[in-house]
């Protein structure tokens, strides 16, 4: 029986375009985590009874990872 060629460990074309994806989710879904804890404790800290700092950040979360992600795709 002749040796088998050792497979090579890249992923295919498809398979790094989803973990590229799962990525991007994954950064998304922490950063507005640590975004919202962090907000919270300052609303907490500033007695606000709504969470405006907390709204601000999120915001400002999103359109910067949204931006990240345009000039990615470019």
């Amino acid at each position: 029986m002749p040796p088998r060629k050792p497979r090579k460990n890249t992923p295919s074309e498809g398979q790094a375009r989803y973990m590229k994806y799962m990525g991007l989710a994954m950064q998304l879904f922490v950063s507005f985590a640590i975004v919202l804890f962090i907000g919270k404790k300052i609303d907490a800290y500033l007695n606000n009874e709504k969470l405006y700092i907390t709204m601000v950040l999120l915001l400002i979360t999103f359109v910067g990872i949204m931006y990240r992600i345009m000039k990615d795709l470019q």
